[in-house]
């Protein structure tokens, strides 16, 4: 039987590192309350609040993420 590893403290900070060391900009504590979406019906940005300032976030891609893959050995090496 495998059970899941707890990963995440391991590799996070690594993911987090290489997404600004290709520019990537974070906001924490903050929700996401409205996918943008054009004619075509693709998402193109994302509208949030952390209840005090309101962000509209337009990208050429939008990935939503809700969970984590820690219980993925394979990914967890791939990735990190």
């Amino acid at each position: 039987m495998m059970y899941p590893v707890s990963v995440g403290a391991y590799i996070v900070p690594l993911l987090e590192q290489n997404a600004k060391d290709v520019g990537v900009e974070f906001i924490f504590n903050t929700a996401a309350d409205e996918l943008n979406v054009d004619e075509k019906g693709e998402v193109t940005g994302v509208h949030a609040s952390d209840g005090s300032t309101s962000y509209t976030v337009t990208a050429d891609s939008v990935v939503v993420a809700t969970g984590g893959f820690g219980g993925n050995l394979e990914m967890v090496s791939e990735y990190r």
